[in-house]
């Protein structure tokens, strides 16, 4: 009898490779991603291609799936409806959405109804493909495990309350029991109740649909979710420790608190005393000895823009970066952020043109912010060139936006490097072939969170030894721009709150009031509003546009009567949309609104 194989020397078989499904009906896509997948050692993936959604289904109802990779645009289905059909075709199976930035909207949509992830075509390398896989399938176990305990409170591990709207406990599981044995015997006392009738109050008022606080309760931290359910008349709260997650938090925060206040003064003394060795002020100094102090003070200055750039991108990871946004002169920007180099190119025999249109080109956005954009863009341009030149050039393009780009005949990127040009400390060896120019490998990560907040999209093209170009878009100013920006703004922090938002589209008849007083008399309807976040009049070309935070339908219509009788020159006349109720995104929103 022939024995069975054995596995090889070290233990256990080797895993099965995972099964893709592939569904992009863009041959070169398709490709990229069969070739980066196909890179990964451990473990192995077996992709599976079909080109329409049609034959995606067809082969999901045919074959065995482990996860679905997923374009959102194809030719025989667009946008959510896409995810939709393929997440209705199998439920079970995890799903990671491919996107390119126009459709960024949809894939979040998608996350929202059920999508494990969503990636960005163009920014993906092999290893962040494989992990994303991987993560979806493991969340997708997780969240199906949580369902099932969340069909069972009995056995959630996690503390779960109904309380009434007088704060009184209707409902525990033995998680609460377990925790917080002392919740009985404190009832209302217990801070898990305390403020409980203030914060359901709450809730009913505004219209939110979640209300979220941290506790703290002995030396345990702990985030409480409440909901309330309309039809009960009653409040599930949900509790869950996050010490451990906040102790990390905290760890993060406390370092980047020691960069920036413990690790600068040193550093700008000890650059301050170099620079007066090198000045002569302390006496004199050899040549050998300038030249050891000049590369001392070369690299004080590359900590210095590392420290920088790792506070930068920490608070765009945060989301603590704001922007001041305000009609900009790009072209006067441009000019600005590029003059500072005219020395650098002259010394190193370079071109460096600006390319502008005649006329304003105006965009909406936070100066500052783009300066900052500009200038790490131009900078890492001259950094890597070493013939020829570098062009910054801007011009209107389609659908009210202001196209971008700044290209250099330099070193070049390799094709295989493309996916990861956004990626952090991502720097492929150039630095080396460029004369040892060294970089934080920051800058191009931070770039891009700068051109993000502004709503545009950032991409690059380049081929080694012919140069780089990156190209990225920037809202243009006009009154449908603006709206569209903080309707988007408006719209992602409802999300992020669970909250609701209204929108009013105010109609002004032909020979009404002039804009101006349109605008005054709104802000007079809106004054005992005045100071609440997320209360936002805009001028539209219909009228104006008036956002409404954590308001609903109801709501809303109360606001709009008080803006009718405070526009008394003339019949002005109201639509209005809300979120989540009646659409998803800014852009339905604000098209369910003109419909009507």
């Amino acid at each position: 009898m022939t024995p069975p194989p054995r596995p090889p020397s070290g233990g256990a078989a080797p895993s099965p490779p995972i099964r893709v499904l592939l569904i992009e009906d863009d041959p070169g896509d398709a490709d990229l991603v069969k070739i980066v997948l196909a890179e990964s050692a451990n473990p192995k993936f077996q992709v599976t291609w079909a080109d329409r959604l049609k034959a995606g289904l067809d082969a999901l109802a045919r074959n065995s799936t482990d996860v679905v990779l997923s374009d959102l645009g194809l030719p025989d289905s667009r946008g959510i409806e896409t995810f939709l059909r393929v997440h209705a075709q199998a439920p079970a199976v995890p799903i990671v959405l491919m996107t390119g930035f126009d459709d960024e909207t949809f894939a979040l949509e998608a996350v929202r109804h059920g999508a494990q992830d969503y990636l960005v075509k163009g920014s993906v390398d092999g290893k962040l493909l494989s992990r994303v896989i991987r993560y979806a399938i493991e969340r997708k176990r997780a969240e199906e495990e949580l369902s099932r305990l969340a069909s069972f409170p009995e056995l959630n591990p996690n503390p779960i309350l109904e309380v009434d709207l007088a704060g009184q406990v209707t409902y525990s599981n033995p998680a609460t029991r377990t925790q917080f044995p002392d919740l009985p015997a404190l009832a209302a006392r217990h801070p898990l109740l305390a403020d409980a009738p203030a914060i359901i109050g709450q809730l009913q008022q505004s219209h939110r649909l979640s209300s979220m606080r941290e506790l703290t309760i002995g030396s345990r931290i702990y985030e409480q979710q409440f909901y309330y359910v309309q039809g009960d008349r009653v409040a599930r709260t949900y509790v869950q420790d996050v010490t451990e997650r906040k102790q990390v938090e905290q760890m993060k925060d406390d370092f980047v608190g020691t960069v920036s206040h413990e690790l600068r003064t040193p550093l700008s003394i000890t650059r301050e005393g170099i620079s007066q060795v090198l000045d002569g002020l302390l006496g004199p100094v050899s040549e050998r000895q300038v030249q050891i102090l000049q590369i001392a003070r070369n690299q004080m200055d590359r900590l210095a823009r590392i420290i920088n750039a790792l506070l930068d991108i920490s608070k765009l990871e945060a989301g603590r970066v704001g922007l001041q946004r305000a009609r900009v002169d790009l072209a006067a920007l441009i000019r600005q952020a590029t003059a500072g180099f005219e020395p650098r190119a002259a010394e190193k025999r370079l071109t460096l043109t600006v390319t502008i249109p005649p006329g304003p080109l105006e965009v909406y956005g936070d100066a500052d912010k783009l300066v900052e954009v500009f200038t790490n863009l131009v900078g890492n341009a001259m950094k890597f060139t070493t013939r020829g030149g570098v062009e910054i050039a801007a011009a209107p393009a389609a659908a009210g936006w202001v196209e971008c780009r700044v290209a250099d005949t330099g070193l070049g990127i390799a094709a295989e490097n493309l996916p990861k040009v956004f990626n952090r400390f991502q720097q492929f060896g150039r630095p080396d072939a460029a004369g040892g120019e060294l970089g934080t490998g920051l800058g191009l990560a931070i770039t891009k969170g700068l051109v993000e907040l502004h709503h545009g999209t950032i991409r690059v093209e380049s081929r080694l030894g012919q140069g780089t170009t990156f190209f990225f878009t920037l809202p243009a100013y006009s009154v449908e721009m603006v709206l569209a920006v903080h309707l988007k703004d408006a719209v992602q922090k409802a999300a992020m709150d669970h909250a609701r938002l209204s929108v009013l589209l105010i109609r002004v008849p032909a020979g009404g009031p002039a804009p101006a007083a349109v605008m005054d008399a709104i802000q007079g309807a809106l004054r005992d509003r005045a100071g609440r976040a997320g209360v936002l009049a805009l001028p539209a070309p219909e009228g104006a546009v008036v956002l409404l935070a954590e308001t609903d339908r109801a709501g809303a219509a109360k606001v709009a009567a008080q803006i009718e009788q405070a526009v008394v020159e003339c019949a002005v006349s109201w639509r209005g949309a809300t979120y989540p109720d009646e659409a998803r995104t800014a852009e339905e929103l604000l098209a369910i609104a003109r419909a009507r």
